[in-house]
């Protein structure tokens, strides 16, 4: 698009046209009047896009351990990865020869000091064991995991075995339940501490590829040469893909200055358990984050550097790599529906850097002309594990008028990162690091609506400062978030109980009709002692909403703006607040991305992060995610032509059609104070809230004040005017490249 034509079309959609409509929509109520809005019943949100289509000693017992010496042979369960023809997705994060989880080795000490006694009035040995009792049943079904021991078989530290004294004994494969409990109880606390040898076996049990990790479970330092920290430092530099956790349960200074060095020479995540309570939770969390790193999921595709060797994609969802700076992808779109609107989005995780990663996405005809471009950056202010996203639709307002982009059958995507240009960006020039952006895996999806039989009934846009009602619930259920778009759970409106390490980012999602907002909260409950010594001054918790074309909407003019992110206190109680806009059809014509992300029904997610520590201090912050939705789903829905449904990804991430659940009432009932949880229940990773149903007055929008007239009048002539100026130059560039192209072809 020509410079002066983008100015005139940034100009119309940042100034003019928001001006207008907010004059318009924010006119005074000339009259009380009643809106009747039911939070969504359980029943509603159960279904995901998917549903729709040893030497004895005294008074010591030798060990039952049967050690198993040789290292497993694991058998590919990878995701399987197809061209455009096959109907698999493919997880750009796994291995060619593992699970889409990855593979987990639990590295359990057993070493004599395990016998102590807990606080509890048991020992050690069995806190741990508990907390690995209760981890078992959590493990994903597909999880490859393995369980080593050591200290276990050798009693007298002069014996030479003492130093290599490690057993694996369940094998890295399938999860095998009863064979993990079985091996719980077949061992006791009896030997040494040979972490850097246990260490070293734990590597070779998990293999050479994939994405590996090791949990060790310890009470004490090594006995043992060599130096573990040298060895988790040579293990990790086997590959990006191999970190080691570390728990330290009930340890003193020397072993907690050990254990931490560990996780950080093994690029994982060091933490400290003070009693069972706090064993059990951490070996969950970190089992979780094992198996669920940020990952993007699709059909594999691949751009190109020019239109005319560029991939043929239709609605669905796919995976590339993003490319180099300065460098651009391209992809042709094709529509399957006469008229339809097209929704691109794309997500990805960066590699760590000082410099702001962004997504820019330019939707053109083939001819080159501009149908609408968005840019997106980091989902959180506190930049930290950060995950970006941007969207782009084919329907813009300043180009409604343009046949081709909203009746050709085919669009161009273009695909670049932009970088920032600021100190932070220029010292990482300076040292020589790579964009942050560059070869990373990028997740693209593509949704097709149906055009509209008539507008004529349908609501006007969404007002951009909704109230906040303020979501409710009864006693909190534990839920456990995504690491990434693709993996959240979807949850329905209650309180939801999880909790955060520093630089996490949690996802989950929440199933919006037409008609209805979403509401979203976080409760940081006064931290516990231990938490609160650690927590830096300032640390920053930040809550975002984004959209199923996977832009950002958060209304920004809410009775709750600012509010999406807060400087945790270490003494006081803190919570973060955001809501969306209603979702109308008629947000297309809107101005902000606050309207134009919530166009269509579906499932919006809510990412939570927590910032990095700055002093490395590894803790979990206990909070609760409140979710609320506002509304009666189904108001406002638009007459689709020949009545289709909205085209979305699919399981395999094939193209699939979505129609929303609920029509009018959700309830199925006129009756305003009353709600159902009919249908409602635990589905897989669906977990539905308490169904909450609230009557809300909401005053309708009055007449125009003679002076608001004038001026909407004013701004009406002005947006014409644009328009008109608009169209003269689009036309003119036409006439100039037809031109061109015939002098080339004489």
């Amino acid at each position: 698009m020509p410079t002066r034509s983008r100015a005139l079309h940034t100009f119309l959609r940042t100034v003019a046209l928001p001006a207008l409509l907010m004059a318009t929509i924010t006119a005074g109520p000339s009259a009380a009047a009643h809106a009747k809005g039911n939070h969504a019943d359980g029943a509603h949100v159960n279904a995901p896009w998917s549903d729709v289509t040893p030497s004895n000693p005294p008074n010591r017992t030798r060990s039952n351990l049967s050690p198993t010496t040789a290292a497993p042979t694991t058998e590919s369960i990878a995701t399987s990865v197809t061209t455009d023809d096959g109907t698999g997705p493919a997880d750009m994060n796994a291995g060619t020869d593992d699970s889409a989880h990855g593979k987990l080795l639990l590295l359990f000490d057993s070493s004599g000091s395990m016998e102590e006694p807990d606080d509890d009035g048991g020992t050690k040995i069995e806190a741990a064991r508990q907390a690995f009792r209760d981890l078992i049943p959590r493990l994903p079904d597909d999880a490859l995991v393995g369980l080593r021991v050591y200290g276990a078989t050798v009693y007298d530290p002069s014996d030479p075995r003492a130093c290599t004294d490690t057993q694996l004994v369940v094998p890295v494969g399938r999860v095998d339940r009863p064979a993990l409990t079985q091996a719980l109880a077949s061992f006791r606390p009896y030997g040494e501490t040979p972490i850097a040898y246990s260490l070293r076996q734990a590597a070779k049990d998990l293999g050479t590829s994939g994405r590996r990790t090791i949990l060790l479970v310890s009470d004490g330092e090594e006995t043992c040469d060599p130096d573990p920290c040298a060895t988790a430092r040579e293990i990790t530099g086997l590959g990006i893909e191999v970190k080691i956790d570390v728990v330290g349960y009930r340890v003193d200074p020397e072993a907690r200055k050990q254990l931490r060095c560990i996780a950080d020479a093994g690029s994982g995540t060091f933490y400290e358990a003070d009693d069972a309570n706090d064993l059990a939770v951490s070996l969950h969390r970190l089992s979780v984050r094992a198996f669920r790193p940020f990952r993007v999921a699709g059909r594999p595709v691949s751009g190109t550097s020019t239109v005319d060797s560029a991939p043929v994609l239709r609605a669905g969802q796919y995976v590339d790599t993003a490319p180099r700076q300065g460098e651009t992808r391209y992809y042709r779109l094709r529509r399957s529906m006469d008229s339809s609107t097209l929704y691109i989005g794309a997500s990805a995780r960066p590699a760590p850097s000082q410099a702001i990663a962004a997504i820019h996405l330019d939707l053109r005809t083939p001819d080159g002309d501009g149908c609408g471009y968005g840019l997106g950056t980091g989902v959180s202010y506190a930049r930290t594990n950060p995950v970006v996203t941007a969207s782009v639709s084919s329907w813009d307002p300043f180009t409604a008028h343009h046949r081709d982009c909203q009746r050709g059958r085919e669009l161009v995507l273009a695909l670049r990162q932009s970088g920032s240009t600021g100190a932070a960006d220029h010292a990482s020039r300076r040292s020589g690091s790579q964009s942050t952006l560059d070869g990373v895996p990028i997740e693209i999806v593509i949704l097709e609506e149906p055009p509209v039989a008539s507008r004529d009934d349908l609501p006007p846009p969404a007002p951009i400062r909704p109230p906040w009602r303020g979501p409710t619930g009864e006693a909190a259920t534990e839920v456990t978030p995504g690491a990434s778009f693709s993996d959240a759970p979807l949850v329905g409106p209650g309180r939801y109980r999880t909790s955060l390490f520093p630089g996490e980012v949690q996802f989950v999602r929440v199933r919006l009709d037409w008609g209805q907002r979403l509401e979203a909260e976080v409760r940081v409950p006064r931290p516990p002692a231990k938490v609160a010594g650690l927590l830096d001054a300032p640390h920053l918790l930040d809550l975002t909403l984004i959209g199923p074309t996977r832009g950002e909407a958060v209304a920004t003019l809410s009775e709750v703006a600012g509010q999406d992110h807060v400087l945790l206190s270490p003494t006081t109680s803190s919570h973060a607040r955001a809501t969306t806009v209603e979702v109308r059809y008629a947000n297309r014509d809107a101005g902000g991305a606050p309207q134009t992300s919530t166009v269509i029904p579906g499932d919006y997610v809510v990412a939570v992060g927590l910032g990095d520590d700055r002093d490395g201090e590894t803790y979990l912050l206990p909070i609760e995610i409140l979710i609320g939705i506002e509304g009666r789903g189904g108001d406002g829905a638009p007459p689709y032509v020949d009545d289709l449904g909205i085209l979305v990804p699919g399981p395999d991430g094939a193209a699939t059609t979505f129609r929303p659940h609920s029509t009018g009432d959700p309830t199925g009932s006129d009756d305003e104070t009353s709600g159902s949880d009919s249908g409602a229940g635990p589905r897989g990773n669906v977990l539905d809230g308490d169904p909450l149903v609230n009557q809300r007055t909401e005053a309708p929008r009055g007449q125009l004040s003679g002076p608001r007239a004038v001026l909407v009048g004013v701004l009406s002539a002005v947006v014409a005017v644009l328009f008109a100026a608009t169209g003269v130059s689009s036309w003119r560039r036409r006439r100039v490249n037809r031109r061109d192209a015939e002098l080339t072809s004489s």
